[in-house]
């Protein structure tokens, strides 16, 4: 079963000190997501309170976590993670 968790992203003062290079970090981040195993399914910048989200599916919360504390530990976003589910896993949750 594939684990999903949503991350709301919001910049450090380092993240927006080198806002340029973002979208240089963002592409480094989706490949060492893929090559753990991780599928990112989506990676947007947003306007508003946060300013970009991830969409990842794995097949471990511990490979999925693993990921987002190496880019939190980076020093340029903080993290807000989401546990997501589908019809069916959210289905099995309240008992069909």
């Amino acid at each position: 079963m594939k684990t999903t968790y949503v991350t709301l992203i919001t910049y450090t003062d380092q993240g927006v000190r080198n806002l340029k290079q973002s979208p240089k970090r963002a592409k480094a981040f989706r490949q060492s997501a893929e090559a753990a195993g991780l599928k990112v399914l989506a990676q947007l910048w947003t306007a508003g309170a946060y300013d970009g989200l991830l969409i990842l599916e794995g097949d471990s919360e511990e490979k999925v976590l693993g990921a987002l504390a190496r880019l939190a530990s980076l020093g340029n976003v903080r993290t807000q993670s989401l546990r997501a589910f589908d019809t069916e896993g959210f289905a099995g949750i309240v008992g069909k």
